[in-house]
């Protein structure tokens, strides 16, 4: 079956324009990555900062007895 002019260029068309798409999404994912990647950094470095976090050592009573 011979595909007449018009319906070859609609075709391509038709194809420049769902490879268009195809890119957009594309830079789509990779941005939605990105951004992934960010926040799992920054969760790592707050959970590495909490786990680092240097303890303190301050007496809140003193309780003195003795043996009578």
């Amino acid at each position: 079956m011979a595909l007449s002019m018009e319906d070859a260029q609609r075709l391509q068309q038709d194809i420049r324009e769902t490879e268009t798409e195809q890119r957009r999404q594309r830079q789509d994912i990779f941005a939605v990555e990105d951004e992934i990647e960010a926040r799992r950094d920054a969760l790592i470095a707050a959970l590495q900062k909490r786990l680092h976090r240097a303890s303190r050592y301050q007496s809140l009573f003193v309780v003195r007895w003795s043996v009578v």
